[in-house]
């Protein structure tokens, strides 16, 4: 699919990027055209974040993250170029125009998207005029907030007779049937759950059924061309943000299991869909955390479902935890039957997937042959372990428990296993080193001590942009009117009071009164650090552009563009900071 040159044109012409960023955090004006406020890709307490909107680029001094409005999409939805696209198109009206050859399936899923969409509405107008509805879900405790947030609707059985030009796609989707020439919908008589895509749109549904005699209680749409249940989850669009924000999900198996999570409080929370935990649900979350909490039935198929899910863990090197709840309860019971802080003492008991496998085959037996198969089982799920740091942790405990030395074969096996994939290399061999102070840092401090003039105009006009934590906290203290003693005792690394003490700091001579002016010898420093930024922005921009190039189809061609475009961008910009 390659969306047209002038479409993307559009987007960047018409689409402000204060709008667009100001729906993930508050912006203020800063300066005389720049805006600020809180970074939406890290936490913090202190603004770093800037954004221009003239040039309709963003940049965080925090976290080092960057880029213009297409890439802030890309960076905070975990979306390809082509899909933050379109997603901002859809959000601020803009019609997109495709290469015919490469818009074939785009243009085939738009009926769908719409016809769902559109009977999503429809369920959820019938539901706030439906009493027995209503009555249902008031009997459950769900609050009118979380029915709102997930677009809770009834089905009533006459979509289909307002919809009838839309019957091949209702009929496609799962939400009608036709027998003969009467058609009827699938999910009449039931409380309707929408199942989003993690961009919002409505795919598929779920259906409670409200009379008690209907055989089947529970009834989901069946795959078809929007949805696959093996790679989408219930409740993703609404918790995705606050996933990212605590940077671990709570998964569970049910849609009200889901709900009163985030009814209690615990929005990270997301559901899968009457089928097991899979791969495309684990890829689907990396895309958030790599921290996956389980929370699944405490019947014996719940246990069952968590057991099999930790044989996925080692292959993606996931931090997975298991809470159990008590025999024959579900999150939604344990949550209405208990208060919060028991729930939170389950969370903080929850176990180490490694842990949890291997209990059951740690247990002692004084059958030797009991004995020896556990000790395959435990073994055999060790081998998958690539973690180098996890694998000898567990090894060490099989060896003593079992009374038997992991052979050499196996720790081969392992270290096969960690080549496979480097990230699961050197987990733990990265030390703190010790800090240190680049030159910008060490030019700076050195004119803020020497030249009260320098102090006061990094002050005013850089301080908001300075990178450098440590350096931020003595130009503060400085500006305060701290003295070097003061200064000595604050909580700052070696490097910066070697500076602070060093004799060309605080000798009586001042090598930066005799400058005709500290302005511009200021004004020099922080240009060059933006300097230094954006030639560190053109480096990464070129090595993306180098590996698209190696291997161009069709479908990057527009990010290919994007990107030499943005790279003479900064070009032109480093000219004018040479003048």
């Amino acid at each position: 699919m390659r969306i047209k040159k002038k479409s993307i044109d559009e987007i960047f012409e018409k689409v402000s990027i204060i709008e667009l960023i100001s729906s993930y955090t508050e912006l203020k004006k800063s300066g005389s055209r720049d805006y600020s406020g809180l970074c939406p890709f890290h936490n913090e307490d202190t603004p770093s974040f800037y954004v221009n909107p003239d040039k309709k680029v963003f940049y965080c001094f925090g976290c080092k993250k960057s880029g213009n409005l297409v890439q802030f999409i890309q960076q905070k939805e975990m979306m390809s170029f082509v899909e933050a696209l379109e997603f901002i198109a859809n959000k601020f009206g803009i019609p997109l125009d495709f290469d015919g050859k490469f818009s074939g399936e785009e243009n085939k899923i738009k009926p769908y998207l719409k016809t769902m969409s559109e009977i999503i509405e429809e369920y959820k107008l019938a539901f706030s005029k439906n009493k027995q509805a209503k009555d249902y879900m008031k009997k459950r405790k769900i609050s009118s907030q979380i029915l709102k947030d997930f677009k809770i609707g009834y089905s009533e059985g006459n979509v289909v007779i307002t919809k009838k030009d839309q019957k091949k796609e209702m009929i496609e989707l799962g939400i009608a049937s036709e027998k003969g020439s009467r058609l009827s919908e699938t999910m009449t008589g039931r409380i309707i759950f929408p199942i989003n895509d993690r961009y919002g749109r409505p795919i598929a549904m779920g259906g409670r059924a409200l009379d008690k005699n209907i055989k089947n209680k529970y009834l989901n749409s069946r795959n078809n061309i929007l949805y696959d249940k093996s790679k989408n989850l219930f409740g993703i669009f609404n918790a995705r943000n606050h996933i990212t924000e605590k940077d671990f999900v709570i998964i569970t198996e049910g849609f009200f299991d889901c709900m009163r999570l985030h009814e209690k409080g615990f929005r990270n929370s997301v559901a899968i869909l009457g089928t097991s935990f899979t791969n495309n649900h684990i890829k689907e979350l990396l895309r958030l955390t790599k921290n996956f909490i389980l929370l699944f039935d405490g019947d014996k198929s719940g246990k069952k479902a968590m057991f099999e899910a930790c044989l996925k863990a080692p292959q993606f090197n996931i931090n997975l935890r298991i809470v159990e709840l008590p025999d024959g309860q579900d999150p939604d019971d344990f949550l209405k039957d208990h208060p919060i802080q028991d729930f939170v003492n389950l969370l903080r008991k929850s176990k180490f997937y490694v842990d949890f496998y291997l209990a059951p085959f740690m247990k002692e037996d004084k059958d030797i042959y009991v004995k020896s198969r556990n000790a395959k089982k435990a073994t055999d799920f060790l081998m998958k372990i690539g973690d180098p740091v996890i694998f000898n942790e567990y090894k060490k405990q099989l060896e003593n428990h079992f009374n038997i030395k992991i052979s050499r074969q196996v720790e081969k096996k392992v270290k096969e296993e960690k080549k496979k994939n480097k990230k699961f290399t050197n987990i733990n061999n990265t030390s703190h080193k010790i800090a240190k102070i680049n030159d910008f840092s060490r030019r700076i401090l050195l004119m803020a001590l020497k030249n009260k003039e320098a102090l006061d105009i990094i002050f005013r006009k850089y301080y908001k942009i300075i990178e450098d934590v440590n350096l931020k906290n003595i130009i503060f203290y400085l500006h305060m009117g701290k003295n070097v003693a003061e200064l000595l005792e604050l909580d700052i690394p070696a490097p910066y009071k070697d500076i602070i003490t060093r004799e060309d700091a605080f000798s009586k001579e001042d090598t930066y009164k005799e400058l005709e002016s500290v302005k511009q010898e200021v004004e020099n420093i922080f240009i060059s650090i933006e300097r230094n930024r954006l030639e560190e922005e053109k480096k990464s921009l070129q090595r993306q552009l180098d590996e698209i190039s190696e291997n161009l189809t069709q479908d990057k061609e527009d990010e290919y563009i994007f990107l030499a475009n943005r790279i003479k961008e900064i070009n032109i910009e480093l000219e004018k900071k040479v003048k």
